[in-house]
């Protein structure tokens, strides 16, 4: 959530300055009004007021880096006229193996407004024409859709929901290529936040105090690695291998907070991989997300490298809100970009990182604009690029405004922004731009 400053220097804090090494712009606490809407914990364990300003306590987000922003060396267009909803959308992914283009989105909401206008009825999910907007499934899910994957043309679903299409599932669900709910129900006890899938597993992370890997046809348990003292938020499977984030401090039984590297066969540990995250401190009214808490995962540029983005609510001269360029191997960064909030979703367009946050405090010193920015791929740099997205959603939900989730389909070269803002109302909740 908050952050004082970059983790790339060292800083004190005095007498409500934030005194930085040189390279960062600094920034004074201030007293602010930030409207926003907490869900309850059960749905959302990074409380958006966490990243509002308490007056005379705290400093306000620290820019990195100190020059002005650059023109970006891949340019951005847009944005494309698409579909929305007329809620959040937490969730999208483009449907793998389907004949022609199928775009996968899940969250809250009642109703998918295409492109000539028209409302169609979609409770929390949808699949829509990637080339058209026509909706292709309007969904039925009882509560909010929270993670999506896909593997030969079947669409995994994952949430807070007990009904899926008419038929009983809890907090899993599949869709066959003819958008039929098939026989697969893994029956995980919680909340599914994450879910990835590779070869014939489906793995999936969330409330449940695990990661687990089940059958992507049946549904029965490959394995599972017990998580402990934090949800798992976010999963990446790319390059033969499976990264696990969230704030839990355990996997299967080793300390590693926040960010794990597993085998996918097996599901365990691969030690040479450690980010060496800064662990929650469980002391106080933020102990239990005061960390580095990584929320959401993205390939990066090359084999090596996967983009990683960061929450938290971090203690003054310490840093949570990022989006890190790491190491796929050690764990190490390459570079780290403080965001204005929490980092919830990451993507990479050419040659440069797409990074989506929430923003619940006005601070009109930072050139970082609402609600996504893009940084350069070599050095973290903010360019000067800006998704003209504004406004808040004011639902009690399991989001936390702004921009929730990215997708980038390579092969089209298109970048779709979901979540919960407002505006410009013809990209509510969703915006696509072309690179």
């Amino acid at each position: 959530m908050r952050k004082a400053m970059s983790a790339v220097a060292a800083c004190v804090s005095v007498g409500g300055l934030l005194m930085v090494a040189p390279g960062l712009a600094t920034a004074t606490t201030r007293a602010t009004t930030c409207n926003v809407v907490d869900a309850p914990k059960a749905m959302n364990d990074l409380p958006a007021s966490a990243d509002c300003a308490a007056a005379g306590t705290r400093a306000t987000e620290a820019v990195r880096p100190n020059t002005s922003p650059v023109s970006p060396t891949t340019p951005i267009s847009g944005p494309l006229n698409f579909d929305r909803t007329n809620g959040d959308i937490l969730a999208i992914t483009k449907v793998s193996g389907a004949a022609t283009g199928e775009l996968a989105f899940g969250g809250n909401f009642s109703a998918v407004i295409t492109t000539d206008g028209v409302s169609h009825s979609a409770k929390n999910f949808a699949i829509v024409s990637e080339s058209t907007g026509a909706v292709l499934y309007a969904g039925n899910a009882n509560s909010y859709v929270r993670s999506i994957t896909s593997l030969n043309g079947v669409t995994y679903v994952g949430g807070d929901f007990s009904s899926f299409g008419g038929q009983s599932r809890s907090h899993a669900a599949a869709l066959s290529a003819t958008f039929g709910v098939t026989s697969w129900n893994p029956k995980p006890s919680g909340t599914v936040r994450a879910l990835a899938a590779a070869g014939s597993s489906v793995f999936m992370g969330g409330s449940f105090s695990a990661v687990r890997a089940v059958s992507s046809s049946t549904g029965s348990t490959i394995w599972s690695k017990s998580t402990s003292s934090g949800d798992v938020h976010s999963l990446l499977a790319t390059n033969g291998t499976l990264y696990a984030g969230g704030l839990f401090e355990k996997y299967n039984g080793t300390t590693q907070h926040g960010l794990v590297e597993i085998t996918p066969s097996s599901g365990s540990l691969v030690s040479a991989f450690n980010a060496h995250l800064r662990a929650d401190t469980g002391v106080g009214q933020y102990g239990q997300y005061d960390g580095e808490e990584i929320i959401s995962l993205s390939v990066g540029p090359n084999s090596g490298q996967i983009l990683v983005g960061s929450g938290g609510h971090a203690p003054a001269g310490h840093a949570s809100n990022e989006a890190i360029l790491m190491n796929a191997t050690t764990g190490a960064r390459a570079w780290s970009t403080s965001t204005i909030g929490d980092c919830q979703g990451i993507g990479l367009v050419g040659s440069t990182a797409i990074a989506g946050y929430h923003r619940n405090v006005a601070n009109t010193t930072t050139p970082f604009p609402y609600f996504a920015t893009q940084l350069e791929l070599s050095n973290g740099q903010l360019t000067t690029w800006d998704p003209g997205i504004t406004g808040n959603q004011t639902n009690a939900d399991g989001g936390n405004n702004g921009v929730q989730a990215i997708y980038v389909d390579q092969s089209t070269h298109t970048l779709y922004l979901a979540g919960a803002f407002t505006s410009p109302s013809s990209h509510k909740s969703l915006i696509a731009f072309s690179f």
